[in-house]
């Protein structure tokens, strides 16, 4: 690999077939790539599967790159590795051999097809959570959905625990760490349904798990709906609902944040 070269972080997962021998694959054609070098490479670790049609428990892991290549180049890479090792995409949160998700690219924050903000415009954060929020881009990078995931949160820990996200300003030990906490403050934007889903998530996890609080307050997160409008003061923790009917899809969302991670012996 010549030229200039950024670090990058992936993270692994899947929960069909020998999945630790099909990371060793996974890795294997990563570092054969012309545009990467695998530099750190996780233990694997044992998470409980999100989503009803998910099947049984994941296998998930990371791998830290130095790559010299673009971050949809890269992408192209990711997904051809994950056909070559049989990856079928035909249920969303479905059981499958392997997943590749590129969750950091340098400390950039980039929205493809699009421009690669830098973290000194001020508009940065305001237009990654709005294109979050839309759903539309084709590559977001960090991975939207990196702060609450511990399945990507503790392999990550493991090779790259100082790399600070661009927009949160924490690093991945921070954003791990604040996960660890009991219960964990959550807020819903008020709206159609609101009500609805705070019902549901208080009857689904104990007040030892979670606690919802008012927006206003700094609650480690924040739904709101497509349906309703944007919060008056950007929010940096924020998931975003299609609509707050959607409950399975945040007690999925809550579960991931609650989940322990196993280490694989």
């Amino acid at each position: 690999m010549a030229g200039m070269s950024t670090s990058a972080v992936i993270a692994l997962g899947g929960n069909l077939g020998n999945v630790p021998a099909t990371f060793v694959s996974a890795v294997q054609a990563l570092h054969q790539s012309n545009a990467c070098r695998v530099t750190a490479v996780s233990p694997n670790f044992v998470t409980r599967a999100i989503g009803n049609e998910a099947g049984d428990d994941y296998v998930n892991a990371a791998v830290r790159l130095e790559v010299a290549c673009s971050p949809i180049e890269l992408l192209r890479t990711l997904q051809s590795i994950e056909t070559g090792l049989g990856r079928v995409r035909n249920v969303h949160w479905g059981p499958r051999t392997l997943d590749l998700d590129l969750v950091s690219y340098g400390h950039e924050i980039i929205i493809e097809p699009g421009d690669r903000l830098g973290t000194e415009q001020p508009d940065a954060v305001a237009a990654f959570n709005s294109l979050v929020s839309t759903q539309q881009a084709m590559l977001i990078v960090p991975h939207p959905a990196c702060w609450y995931r511990r399945f990507v949160l503790d392999p990550w820990c493991e090779i790259a625990p100082d790399w600070r996200h661009p927009v949160l300003q924490e690093s991945v030990r921070d954003m791990r760490d604040r996960l660890r906490q009991r219960p964990l403050r959550l807020s819903l934007v008020s709206g159609p349904g609101a009500e609805k889903l705070a019902n549901e998530l208080r009857s689904s996890f104990s007040s030892t798990q979670i606690e919802l609080v008012d927006p206003s307050s700094s609650g480690e997160m924040q739904f709101w709906s497509g349906s309703g409008l944007l919060p008056s003061q950007t929010v940096l923790r924020q998931v975003w609902l299609p609509s707050y009917e959607e409950m399975e899809a945040a007690k999925q969302i809550v579960r991931a944040m609650l989940d322990e991670p196993k280490r694989l012996s």
